[in-house]
């Protein structure tokens, strides 16, 4: 039998994620209340980091103990080393107050939920967003979003982690991520209407007070004039730059409905 290419197990993820909250919610019970974590997510070099520096500076908020992501967490819950499609399926029946027990644990100091509140800031948890809500009903989730070319641009030549370390090896992988990125966090905001805040990366550094305003009142935060935009290069657009070598990469976005902006 012919092996799977890794780019089709890859995508077994995403269909398997899909498959497990089409029907009914999949964690059984009710989840952790009591604590508001606050997860930043997105493609991985996209702005994540700049949006989690932005919140850690609000003097309520804490960044997780180490080793205290709700990636980690899943793989206790699972027994697996990474999470592929087999440890999406093993999480499926699992408590929803055991993953959020479990997250308090790991990532507040203390072991306790209240007070401040953390910020994780870990890219690929776009993946886990069901699992997080039903997990840890109050949480808060941001998804940066940029423009599909930088994005894929910023993805190529990355080391992401496996099992997804395929897709930084080629600007064409990278662009299937973001296609594949844009669909689940639409099937997402469907099944969550509004528990996802939208920060467009390319908004947030033309008007910074604005945008981090609006974070931080999804959040349920008040306005701190610490919370400013840290220095940052500005990278917007530099895809341009190459844009003879992404014409591939501009075909299949177009192929798919997706601007080339």
């Amino acid at each position: 039998m012919p092996s799977i290419p890794r780019s089709d197990l890859d995508e077994e993820i995403f269909a398997t994620i899909r498959s497990a909250f089409t029907a009914r919610l999949p964690l059984k019970g009710q989840g952790k209340t009591g604590c508001s974590p606050i997860f930043v997510i997105g493609l991985p070099e996209t702005g994540t980091r700049v949006v989690a520096s932005i919140l850690s500076r609000h003097p309520a908020v804490a960044l997780p103990a180490e080793n205290g992501t709700f990636a980690d967490v899943l793989c206790k819950v699972t027994g697996k080393a990474m999470i592929d499609a087999d440890a999406i399926r093993r999480i499926v029946g699992v408590s929803a107050d055991r993953i959020g027990r479990a997250y308090v644990q790991a990532a507040y100091r203390g072991g306790k939920g209240d007070g401040l509140h953390v910020v994780e800031e870990h890219a690929l948890n776009f993946l886990y967003v069901g699992f997080i809500l039903q997990a840890l009903p109050h949480a808060r989730v941001l998804c940066v979003r940029r423009g599909a070319m930088d994005s894929a641009w910023n993805l190529y030549g990355q080391r992401l982690v496996a099992p997804f370390d395929c897709w930084g090896t080629s600007t064409q992988e990278a662009a299937r991520l973001v296609l594949l990125f844009q669909r689940l966090m639409g099937f997402w905001r469907q099944r969550f209407p509004g528990r996802i805040h939208e920060v467009t990366y390319e908004w947030l550094t033309a008007d910074p007070e604005t945008e981090t305003r609006r974070m931080l009142a999804h959040c349920g935060l008040d306005w701190h004039p610490g919370c400013t935009l840290p220095t940052i290069e500005n990278d917007i657009g530099r895809w341009r730059d190459c844009a003879g070598q992404l014409t591939p990469v501009i075909e299949f976005f177009a192929a798919h409905g997706i601007t080339a902006d």
